[in-house]
């Protein structure tokens, strides 16, 4: 099944934005949000639904996604915080059915930096 999962759209230029951060030695850390699946049954069929993800860094909370659409194959977003080093988590609430997963990342994809 193709992707149809979105992501909220940020109000600001989050690439603009890691990149300030890495240009100032802002110390920042990464993190892999993804949805492994999203939907709603409506009788026999898979409709779009509507879920809101928040990712913790211990027990202090980094960021909220508002993610929308249908998806049963993996949609990933990467997330920048500067909460330091813990167990990372992700916690849902979803009209239908949700399975997302978070981890640390060395290496950003979407900027190319090396964490320390």
């Amino acid at each position: 099944m193709r992707s149809g999962a979105e992501f909220a759209k940020p109000d600001h230029n989050w690439l603009d934005r890691c990149f300030s951060l890495m240009t100032l030695g802002g110390g920042m850390s990464s993190i892999k949000l993804t949805v492994r699946r999203l939907y709603k049954l409506q009788g026999e069929r898979m409709v779009n639904t509507h879920a809101t993800a928040r990712i913790y860094v211990g027990e202090t909370l980094i960021a909220t996604e508002e993610i929308t659409g249908m998806t049963e194959s993996s949609v990933s977003k990467y997330l920048h915080h500067h909460a330091g080093k813990g167990p990372v988590r992700v916690e849902w609430d979803c009209e239908g059915i949700a399975d997302m997963a978070v981890s640390e990342i060395e290496v950003c994809p979407c900027c190319q930096h090396d964490e320390p």
